[in-house]
């Protein structure tokens, strides 16, 4: 400790020692004999006139007066008469701020030193004879500022103390001094005479005159009035300048802290929250949040001293202050300031402080807050009531509720709501947010209703927020009117929440639609909906897959694309699902239904035969209407192989013999009437080749014969080959039946 902190400890000790002596007895220890008042009185006397600080003198002398010790008067005059211009200036500055305890006594005293050579105690003499109601004050001030024979200075000083005073007898002495042959005097005279009628007469004494002769004659209660008013304007106008003047130096202050390096900041911190200035306080504790809050620093570097000088300012008469401090010590996320909180908000009255007190609990706070912040939900205020929402809502979040609190706090909440009318948006909007991290089934209907369109965007944000955190199947009805919802946000939640349970057609026609761009004109959100859309594409029965992939819509030129990314990321899905081969074959039957549609023969004989080998894997029954459509598709292009074959006879659900002769004779008879002899010719070669169970040797035989007839009848054949000429014989594929 320095030499001036040593000494500062002594005096405040001294201080302390006094103080208590000067306590009522009955506060003592009985076993010590208690000081006289008049002991007390000089042991107080010792420390205004000892060589201490201003302040531990005006504090003493304060405690002086306060005890109304008969004797103290006396004994201040002789600290008045006296030859200490330090212990005069603090019983003078003691007796402007205790107006009540000015006594007659003191009025000479104080008169005299308005002639004092140290300018300090004449302004202190000249404000405590200011502050007197009466006793004669005033005429024996004009007295002594009309007297030429007196010296200046004593004048200029009974001049400076009728110019704190607003009474009218008071202003007539100054005007009177406007005529003195002493220019010093009548500037002075102008100048006290402009502050206590809160006028400008620009140093214009003619002027002040004329104003005087026409309100001098005013009744009392006009004139009283007149001065109310002019002293509010001034006193607007003092405090407009005292905000200009203290924001530049806020504004010069903030700067050189910028400037300054890292290891001077904690002490500049420091001295901001000691300041007498509130708006530099408020800069430190403004400063000290930005700190914290931008990572630059945390609680543990900062020092003590900042530490201390920040919950210092949690007690100041500053409601502003207060509040800022409120919110600087719970951004030290300290435990051991919840306490402190709780107890400043049972008796704050500041809604500012209210509402940080509440925020920092849901910092600090444990589950013991929970009363204290549902009480703050009855506030009058909304902003308060929307922050202790928010409060409970981060203590879920926080995960410091037992059972008990959280269905508390959910009672709670559903109360605030239903008592909330949708115009409150930012109220709603919190509640619904605070159900999302405490999911109860009691808010479902409460969730439901909330995304309506009829309600705010936020309100229906936080609604959906809340649903999917619920994650209860049965909510999924309600998303589908919020997939059409007009904002963004709202939709993709909803679409997301379906993702996870949907599971009905009306699920899905609710997505589905959004796939089109002219519904949905969002490419993310289409793809968002895609994804969904697929999810609960799984979910369904594996047969309604190729329906629902058929529902694309859009021109040719863009429909075949989008179709077969669909289907390409359905696979990829289906195949993710280990196991579920029925829903990959349905999905590998409706790319070769869209490759058929391409032109793709390769791709759609190669996706077939991949479904029929899922579909036999699943044992399902759609397997024998795949195999019957792959084989046709096989024989119209004149791409019945080997592989085909081998993958329709090693099946274990296929037709029956006799089928197949009925399933080949559908596709060949067509083409013999439609004198397509060469495509038949192609037929019977693969078939011959390539056998199918259940056509003979003989039937093939027969039809070669038949094509004889129709070519020695016709001629060569001169159908084209290809698609074109079976585009009118293909049966349109079908799904397979379960």
């Amino acid at each position: 400790m320095t030499p001036h902190w040593r000494s500062t400890g002594c005096t405040v000790v001294v201080l302390l020692a006094v103080v208590a002596w000067a306590e009522d007895p009955a506060t003592q220890p009985t076993t010590n004999a208690a000081p006289s008042s008049a002991q007390r009185i000089e042991d107080l006397v010792a420390v205004i006139e000892g060589p201490n600080s201003v302040n531990v003198r005006r504090t003493v002398a304060r405690e002086l007066l306060l005890h109304d010790w008969p004797a103290t008067p006396d004994r201040l005059v002789r600290v008045l008469n006296g030859t200490n211009a330090s212990a005069q200036v603090a019983v003078a500055s003691a007796l402007v701020e205790l107006p009540t305890k000015l006594d007659d006594r003191y009025i000479d005293p104080l008169l005299v030193l308005l002639g004092s050579e140290d300018a300090a105690v004449r302004r202190s003499a000249g404000a405590a004879l200011a502050a007197y109601r009466d006793s004669g004050v005033i005429p024996r001030l004009r007295a002594v500022a009309a007297d030429a024979t007196q010296a200046v200075v004593r004048r200029l000083s009974a001049i400076d103390a009728l110019g704190r005073m607003t009474r009218r007898d008071a202003l007539a002495g100054l005007v009177e001094l406007l005529s003195d042959a002493d220019t010093a005097v009548t500037s002075a005279a102008l100048h006290a005479l402009e502050q206590a009628a809160a006028m400008h007469f620009d140093s214009d004494a003619a002027a002040a005159q004329a104003w005087w002769a026409s309100s001098s004659a005013l009744s009392p209660d006009v004139w009283q009035q007149m001065q109310i008013e002019r002293l509010v304007r001034a006193n607007q106008e003092l405090q407009t300048r005292r905000a200009a003047l203290e924001a530049r130096v806020v504004d010069a202050l903030s700067a050189g802290f910028q400037r300054a390096s890292e290891a001077e900041k904690s002490g500049l911190l420091a001295a901001f929250l000691r300041d007498n200035l509130s708006d530099v306080r408020l800069l430190g504790l403004e400063l000290t949040q930005v700190l914290l809050a931008a990572g630059r620093a945390v609680p543990e570097d900062l020092p003590a001293d900042v530490k201390d000088g920040v919950r210092a300012l949690l007690s100041s008469p500053e409601a502003r202050v207060r509040a800022a401090a409120v919110r600087s010590t719970a951004a030290l996320r300290d435990a051991a300031d919840a306490p402190r909180f709780l107890d400043m908000l049972a008796t704050e009255s500041s809604a500012d402080v209210v509402r940080a007190l509440v925020n920092g609990l849901g910092y600090v706070a444990d589950a013991s807050a929970v009363p204290a912040v549902l009480n703050v939900l009855g506030h009058e205020d909304e902003s308060c009531v929307t922050e202790a929402v928010t409060t409970l809502g981060r203590l879920a979040e926080r995960d410091v509720l037992g059972s008990a609190d959280r269905n508390a706090v959910a009672t709670a909440l559903l109360q605030v709501f239903e008592r909330t009318a949708p115009t409150k948006v930012a109220l709603r909007e919190r509640v619904l947010w605070a159900m999302s991290l405490i999911p109860d089934p009691r808010f479902a209907s409460v969730l439901s209703s909330a995304i309506d369109s009829s309600e705010a965007v936020a309100v229906r944000q936080a609604a959906m927020r809340g649903i999917i955190a619920l994650n209860d199947p049965a909510l999924a009805d309600a998303l589908v009117v919020a997939v059409k919802d007009a904002d963004a946000t709202v939709r993709r939640s909803a679409i997301e929440a379906l993702a996870q349970y949907g599971n009905t057609p009306k699920h899905l026609t609710a997505l589905w639609e959004r796939l089109a761009p002219e519904v949905e004109s969002n490419e993310a959100l289409r793809q968002t909906a895609t994804e969904a859309a697929l999810q609960v594409l799984l979910r369904r029965p594996a047969t309604e897959i190729p329906e629902w992939l058929g529902r694309i819509s859009g021109n040719a030129a863009d429909s075949s694309p989008r179709k077969q990314a669909l289907i390409e990321r359905l696979l990829m899905l289906a195949r993710e699902r280990n196991g579920d081969h029925e829903r990959l074959g349905m999905a590998l039957l409706t790319r070769a239904r869209l490759q058929r549609e391409i032109k793709d023969v390769s791709g759609a004989l190669d996706s077939y035969g991949a479904a029929l080998a899922e579909l036999d894997a699943a044992s399902a029954g759609g397997a024998r209407d795949v195999a019957v459509e792959y084989v046709r598709y096989a024989l119209e292009q004149d791409q019945l192989d080997a592989t085909v074959s081998t993958r329709i006879s090693e099946g274990a659900l296929r037709p029956e013999p006799a089928e197949w002769l009925a399933i080949i004779e559908q596709v060949v008879t067509p083409l013999l009437q439609a004198s397509d002899t060469r495509c038949v010719e192609a037929m019977l070669d693969a078939l011959e080749a390539h056998p199918v169970p259940g056509v003979p040797g003989e039937r093939l035989v027969a039809w070669r014969a038949e094509l004889g007839g129709h070519e020695a009848a016709t001629g060569p054949a001169t159908q084209p080959a290809g698609d074109e000429a079976k585009a009118g014989i293909a049966d349109e594929p079908s799904a397979p039946a379960q």
